[in-house]
């Protein structure tokens, strides 16, 4: 049985994160699992039984601004367990995700640590905000137990699910970026975020957009 759950987010406008910064999340995130599970597998498929557990993120079903490169990483983890869960269960080796949502873990210590405010970026309004974003991250945290729990579930059910969501009500949040029309999402994102032309002194002049000084 394994369990790929080394992973940590990256926390920084798109436009902004450096090419080393990239690789070493994808190294990390994606690399790294590709590499345990090509280890494991081979010896799970000769052997006909096997678990593979990829922890994964609410954030590789919707997208959070200022965490975009993060959560392209677990759209990448979604995309590969998807195709090993196939792949592999010939063999009868099972493939699950599990997806937590807040815990309560040194995750957002990890991901603020990375926030970088430059002199005179653009986004520098909001990442000096950050930590009233965090707050609301926080609120809404659960223990870590709730992740173990899923694990334990995808590892002993006799046929496990494709995806497992940790805490279930965060299925919820899932469930309404589906529904919701993309521009609705989009606005409430933003105004999550603070991603905003207001909190970014933006100003409106001719119909077009421009640096609001002074």
């Amino acid at each position: 049985m394994l369990v790929n759950n080394a992973g940590y987010g990256h926390m920084g406008p798109v436009e902004t994160v450096t090419d080393a910064e990239i690789r070493a999340q994808y190294e990390t995130n994606v690399f790294g699992l590709v590499a345990m599970t090509r280890a494991f597998v081979p010896q799970m498929r000769e052997r006909g039984w096997g678990r593979v557990i990829n922890v994964s993120s609410v954030g590789g079903r919707v997208t959070i601004p200022l965490m975009g490169v993060y959560n392209s990483t677990k759209y990448a983890v979604e995309s590969l367990s998807d195709a090993l869960r196939v792949e592999l269960a010939p063999f009868g080796v099972r493939v699950s995700i599990i997806e937590p949502g807040a815990i309560r873990s040194e995750f957002a210590d990890v991901a603020m640590s990375t926030k970088k405010i430059q002199e005179g970026s653009p986004y520098a309004p909001v990442l000096a905000d950050a930590d009233r974003m965090r707050k609301k991250f926080e609120a809404t945290e659960v223990g870590p137990k709730t992740v173990s729990r899923a694990i334990e579930r995808a590892a002993i059910a006799r046929w496990p699910n494709a995806r497992y969501v940790a805490p279930r009500s965060t299925y919820l949040f899932i469930a309404l970026a589906r529904l919701l029309p993309t521009s609705w999402m989009d606005a409430m994102l933003a105004w999550a975020t603070g991603l905003s032309r207001r909190k970014l002194g933006l100003a409106t002049r001719d119909g077009r957009a421009t640096a609001a000084l002074g």
